[in-house]
């Protein structure tokens, strides 16, 4: 049984259109689609599980006394808990049900909802991937999805359709590649080509003592910024040229799962290492396929975890884990030999963990059955994979699977007037999501400084801002300074680390907790807040004017608010970011350019090797 069947011809609506229209409105397998909706929910429902099992709900969004809002959005409010928690647990739940197929036309709206009103709830905690995902949740909305291998399409037969216009794919093509390649366009700047950002970052990374002698290298530094820039820009052609699409996909592989291990930057690299893998297939997929590519990442990433350590020296036995699990793994590459590679790969890593406490994949949780009873659940869905039953063999999004709907309503068939709405909104798209990145050249001075035109432009990891000291003074009418609002000054450790210093582990656990509980008594900011604040200009604003709220009903009296912060910018001197003269209490969100933004004119360092 083939994996998808060849399309039918197209119908007399798209014989005599253009031929770029004929070609985007030409009828291809749902089956890129049917994936794709099924990883975009499950990766969802893992995002829902990291926030909730990770107290993120609680320390990102309930505990902050204050927050900051996005331009045009600040009446979204936030719900205290449990109504928080709940939406949490909603977007888990319409992960599944978007996986499944499920209502689609219902609960991928609401997941759309649901997530944006997630990303809308703090300006301090923007990601460019949770925007990425925003947009990929609206325009799921009106894709036809649910039309093949869902629930729908088994309760409601006459939806049925094993075709989808091209169009569609290439949409989702164009967006994914929109991230990666403006992300090398706006890598093309003095600062990243001088290396020092990446080597900032790296020697920022204390979790491989094998390799990080080498992050202060020049060389490495520079490796790790061309070769990010040269991919970034590269990567979507090379993925559309079918002689270059497996090697570009063994290197967008190695690129995320490096990602994923120095920078921790959540789900990002996870989705676009499924998205990349849908949209651009090697080969016809099939759900076993699919299944078998994205768990063999998974199990590399988890062995290269077994290193992933912050004592000085990796420890023998870890090593020695990690290599008897790596030589188990390779056996599954032989099919007589995927059984002993399979039982050797779990042995090995439940001795590890046994007799020498090797932090494992899966014996990560207390108590200790846990993590075992994890690890058995893993190794069953191992085996399922390698093993799997004629069902999952013979699974896939083919015709064959579905009997044929009693009148053909594929959304490949439109007509003049759809196929004109179609196009006017995709060229609308098109140049939104390729204007919207170059904004920043309206605006003066560096963006990495000003951050004016930064988000919603792919500016993904390209600068180290650090706030040297950032102090808030509270005046009235007459000039004279009522209070003050000291947020880090030199000597300031607002870094505290809980793994040095003297006394017991529990006696710096309290410590470290009665220093936050004072921060936030102080600055109505948590640490995670505050160092983002500090060296975003439009934060700061926002932040006055809450100062000026505060104060005003304190005193019973208008009130002015300065600022003194002074930044790093890519290891540069600090330099003073706002005027200490504005009142930044009467500043206003605008799109004009910011004129109490001062300039950065310090020089940029030369690289140079670090120990």
């Amino acid at each position: 049984m083939s994996a998808v069947t060849a399309p039918p011809p197209p119908d007399s609506s798209t014989m005599h259109a253009s031929p770029p229209a004929s070609w985007l409105f030409a009828p291809v397998s749902i089956a890129t689609l049917v994936y794709f909706r099924i990883g975009l929910g499950l990766i969802l429902l893992w995002e829902s599980y990291r926030f909730l099992s990770s107290g993120w709900v609680q320390s990102l969004f309930l505990d902050p006394p204050l927050r900051f809002t996005y331009f045009g959005f600040g009446w979204v409010p936030m719900l205290p808990d449990p109504w928080l928690t709940g939406v949490f647990y909603a977007l888990g739940g319409l992960g599944i049900c978007v996986a499944a197929g499920l209502l689609y036309r219902i609960t991928m709206p609401l997941l759309f909802l649901t997530f944006s009103y997630i990303f809308l709830l703090d300006q301090s905690n923007y990601l460019n991937h949770f925007y990425l995902v925003v947009i990929i949740c609206g325009l799921m909305c009106l894709l036809p999805a649910y039309r093949a291998f869902s629930l729908d399409a088994k309760l409601f037969p006459a939806i049925r359709s094993q075709t989808m216009p091209r169009w569609v794919r290439e949409l989702l093509r164009f967006q994914i590649g929109v991230a990666y390649f403006f992300g090398g366009i706006a890598k093309l700047n003095p600062d990243w080509l001088s290396g020092i950002p990446m080597q900032l970052m790296l020697m920022a990374n204390d979790d491989f003592p094998l390799v990080r002698p080498f992050f202060g290298e020049v060389w490495v530094a520079l490796l790790f910024a061309y070769g990010g820039l040269l991919l970034d820009l590269l990567i979507v052609p090379a993925l559309w040229w079918k002689p270059t699409r497996i090697p570009a996909l063994l290197v967008a592989a190695s690129f995320h799962l490096m990602n994923d291990m120095l920078f921790r930057i959540g789900i990002f690299p996870w989705f676009m290492l499924a998205a990349t893998v849908i949209l651009w297939p090697p080969f016809p997929l099939r759900p076993l396929a699919l299944l078998r590519i994205y768990g063999s990442l998974i199990v590399i990433r988890q062995i290269l975890g077994i290193l992933e350590i912050t004592d000085e020296a990796v420890p023998m036995e870890n090593a020695v884990v990690a290599g008897l699990s790596a030589a188990a793994l390779s056996l599954f590459l032989f099919r007589r030999s995927r059984l002993i590679g399979l039982i050797g790969f779990i042995a090995i890593q439940v001795v590890g963990a046994l007799l020498f406490d090797v932090a494992v994949p899966g014996i990560l949780f207390e108590p200790q059955w846990a993590g075992l009873a994890l690890l058995l659940v893993s190794a069953i869905a191992a085996a399922v994979l390698l093993f799997p039953p004629r069902a999952l063999r013979d699974l896939s999004v083919s015709q064959e699977q579905m009997p044929q709907p009693l009148k053909d309503r594929s959304p490949a068939r439109q007509g003049r007037w759809g196929q004109t709405v179609v196009l006017t909104g995709l060229v609308l798209l098109m140049t939104w999501q390729c204007l919207m990145p170059l904004r920043h050249w309206l605006y003066p001075g560096d963006v990495s400084w000003t951050e004016e035109g930064h988000k919603y432009a792919w500016h993904m990891k390209l600068r180290v801002k650090v706030a040297d000291y950032a102090h808030f003074f509270i005046v009235g009418e007459d000039g004279r300074t009522l209070a003050d609002v000291p947020i880090f000054t030199p000597g300031t450790d607002f870094r505290y680390d809980r793994r040095g210093g003297a006394g017991n582990k529990a006696d710096r656990e309290a410590a470290f907790e009665q220093w936050i509980d004072d921060f936030i008594a102080r600055t109505q900011l948590t640490p995670r807040q505050a160092s983002t604040m500090s060296t975003r200009p439009e934060l700061i604003r926002q932040y006055a004017h809450q100062l000026a709220e505060r104060f005003e009903e304190e005193f019973a009296a208008p009130v002015g608010v300065t600022a003194n912060i002074a930044v790093s910018l890519n290891a540069r001197e600090p330099q003073l970011l706002v005027s200490p003269d504005a009142d930044l209490s009467q500043k206003n969100a605008t799109w004009a350019p910011a004129d109490w933004i001062l300039p950065n004119e310090a020089l940029r360092p030369e690289i140079r090797r670090w120990d």
